[in-house]
């Protein structure tokens, strides 16, 4: 599907993965991503049951990623 998500269907299941560079670090790319496949799969009525899941065997998630997130936080402080 994209650099971050890849959609997976075994019949009726359909399992989201993630495989963002920087161990599925949360960033606005990332979550793009994973919006635009859980949008598709609520407007497809073949799906039943949407999994997340990771391409990384030992992470799930590292957290967020601050450094894609500093722009928003100077905007916040209103410091740029």
């Amino acid at each position: 599907m994209g650099e971050c998500v890849d959609i997976r269907r075994e019949g009726r299941i359909a399992t989201v993965v993630m495989h963002r560079k920087g161990l599925n670090s949360i960033a606005p790319d990332l979550m793009e991503e994973l919006g635009a496949a859980f949008m598709e799969l609520g407007n497809d009525p073949e799906v039943r049951a949407v999994v997340l899941a990771s391409e990384y065997p030992k992470y799930f998630s590292v957290g967020v990623d601050p450094v894609s997130y500093t722009h928003l936080r100077a905007h916040e402080t209103g410091r740029n």
